[in-house]
């Protein structure tokens, strides 16, 4: 065999293995996007978390975690990631936001959660969150059997 014919050959076979890889790549992509489909199983949430008195925001921030979280969970989060202390007591109906950034339940006022500005009758490990979500903690008078 001649030199002109192995060069030949070779440039056959590297040419069917690009075709090959091709085709390989080619259905492995979504077909509307034509970018490599990559599903981890989990969302992404933007959510907003507040902490506030009448007087006093004790923590506001914006910001993105992995779905499904509930609202004990992104509260514990957003605490973690600002560094500010919580406080949680357990109850046979979950876990109950106590104190957050120093402020303490007692003397008549409590900590209750309210999600897109609605006041949420069950413990915040029980309450999922949704994405664009605005959670929100008060302090304040509450009635204990509202709690």
């Amino acid at each position: 065999m001649n030199t002109t014919a192995v060069v030949r050959q070779i440039a056959l076979l590297v040419a069917l293995a690009a075709i090959a890889v091709a085709a390989i790549i080619w259905s492995g992509r979504d077909q509307d996007s034509q970018v490599p489909i990559a599903h981890t199983g989990r969302d992404t949430l933007t959510v907003v978390v507040l902490a506030h008195s009448d007087t006093d925001t004790v923590l506001h921030t914006r910001f993105s975690l992995e779905a499904p979280i509930s609202a004990l969970g992104a509260l514990e989060q957003a605490a973690a990631r600002d560094r500010i202390p919580i406080g949680l007591r357990d109850y046979d109906f979950g876990k109950l936001v106590v104190s957050i950034g120093g402020v303490t339940s007692g003397g008549g006022e409590y900590w209750t959660y309210h999600l897109n500005g609605e006041f949420v009758p069950v413990a915040a490990g029980a309450c999922m969150l949704a994405d664009g979500d605005t959670l929100e903690f008060r302090f304040g008078d509450a009635p204990i059997d509202s709690l």
